[in-house]
């Protein structure tokens, strides 16, 4: 699993969150988790059309940049894509 934190990001207005995203063995996809750093609690799901690549996660302007094994590079903000 691979996590980068961040602070005021777009997921959660003024609160800090954690990012992990993964992949299951066997699954052509994946998922990219946000949780809070406060108490660990589920803040956002989604499902991810391919597996997402090692290192891949960055954010920036309360945005959330993702790079999946497909080549495929999503931006997420919010709850949606």
């Amino acid at each position: 699993m691979e996590t980068a934190g961040t602070s005021g990001s777009g997921i959660q207005p003024g609160g800090a969150v954690v990012l992990a995203a993964c992949s299951l063995p066997g699954s052509p996809g994946g998922y990219l988790f946000a949780l809070s750093a406060r108490d660990g609690s589920l803040l956002s799901r989604l499902e991810l059309p391919a597996a997402p690549a090692f290192d891949g996660l960055a954010v920036a302007k309360g945005k959330v940049f993702i790079s999946l094994q497909d080549g495929t590079v999503m931006c997420c903000q919010g709850s949606g894509r």
